[in-house]
């Protein structure tokens, strides 16, 4: 199959991703050492797998971005990342 988004970027309780999560969901991402054993809890056939292992990297994420520009197919606006949350500085000094 192929990777697709299922919500949007939030914050949230780990007790409401698990509720919202459809049955042998696959997740990829940073929090799957820490959270991974509590997700998969409720849910034996939920596969969670490290970012660092199974995220894309860098080069492929340029790859991609570079076929759709060829394309014609580029961002309406500036490209910006998405925080959800205050960085380990921010919130360490303010």
């Amino acid at each position: 199959g192929q990777a697709r988004r299922l919500a949007p970027d939030r914050l949230t309780a780990l007790p409401a991703l698990r509720a919202a999560l459809p049955p042998a969901a696959t997740l990829i991402g940073d929090g799957v050492p820490v959270y991974g054993d509590a997700l998969r809890a409720d849910d034996a056939a939920l596969v969670a797998l490290p970012f660092p292992e199974h995220g894309p990297s860098g080069a492929i994420v340029a790859q991609l971005g570079a076929r759709r520009l060829a394309a014609g197919d580029g961002p309406d606006q500036p490209l910006e990342p998405n925080y959800i949350r205050p960085s380990e500085a921010e919130m360490k000094f303010g």
